[in-house]
């Protein structure tokens, strides 16, 4: 879902709860009336960081070069969308059986049920948040030769634990290191934020029309236990597989040879 806005409806929900186990005369749900501006104020502080990596003295990324094409050919993202929501699927079910507390799901369903909060969530936020998180953090780490495997990891980690909110750390951890695995092979946000996209889109199609309790009915109690756990292993596999095989485009080769002749470079100069 949208980080920042989880940031700092997150930091609000944490201080009314811790209110209302005071005197009790806070309701959390309350909060839903300030979703409009909540969102807003997310929104504009979100595209605020993604245009300040962007600018000049810090120069994170370049817009050109983050959605120039990378070479990848379409049939691989054909098969690495489906592969890597397959991976979603199974760390959502897992997460339901965590049971987290969810500090401002009431917020985010009053903002999917207005035009300007579905936009924001299922598009504006995926934009700013690829460049922000792989743009941003993976690839400003990757071009400072930052292990790729440390680089994915901690850039996962810092969109994780953005989102505040206990119930999606642990997908959202998750889907950034999916994102940003995709994002070092391919050395542009293109994809990843076709993928983010589609999944912040269904998340709120499913919060407008998933009835609550069809929603709060766990897998097991449908279809048994046994095929639950087949499920969420073969998720994860067919996702892992399928992120392993990916080939390096051209464009994340160059990139990796242009890291190792500066390397180079910089060595003969000191010996």
């Amino acid at each position: 879902m949208y980080p920042l806005s989880q940031l700092i409806i997150g930091v609000i929900m944490v201080i009314v709860m811790l209110a209302a186990s005071v005197d009790g005369s806070v309701n959390a749900n309350d909060l839903a009336d300030y979703t409009m501006p909540l969102t807003l104020a997310a929104t504009l502080g979100s595209g605020l960081f993604a245009a300040l990596f962007a600018w000049r003295p810090l120069k994170m990324y370049t817009f050109a070069n983050e959605y120039q094409p990378a070479g990848l050919k379409p049939y691989i993202a054909i098969l690495i969308i489906p592969a890597v929501f397959l991976g979603i699927f199974a760390l959502d079910l897992i997460q339901s059986y965590l049971d987290l507390p969810n500090l401002i799901e009431d917020v985010m369903k009053s903002a999917s049920l207005s035009a300007f909060g579905f936009i924001v969530i299922s598009l504006l936020g995926p934009i700013f948040e690829e460049l922000i998180f792989r743009s941003g953090a993976l690839g400003y780490m990757l071009r400072k030769g930052v292990d790729g495997k440390v680089a994915v990891v901690v850039s996962a980690l810092l969109f994780g634990l953005i989102h505040i909110n206990p119930a999606q750390i642990f997908v959202a951890t998750f889907i950034g290191v999916v994102l940003g695995v995709i994002y070092y092979k391919t050395r542009n946000v293109i994809l990843t934020t076709i993928i983010h996209v589609i999944n912040n889109t269904i998340a709120c199609l499913g919060m407008i029309y998933l009835p609550e309790e069809q929603d709060d009915e766990l897998l097991h109690e449908i279809i048994g236990i046994a095929p639950t756990v087949f499920i969420i292993v073969a998720g994860i596999a067919i996702c892992a597989f399928a992120l392993a095989r990916m080939p390096k485009t051209e464009k994340a080769k160059t990139a990796d040879n242009q890291l190792i002749a500066n390397e180079n470079t910089t060595e003969d100069g000191t010996n």
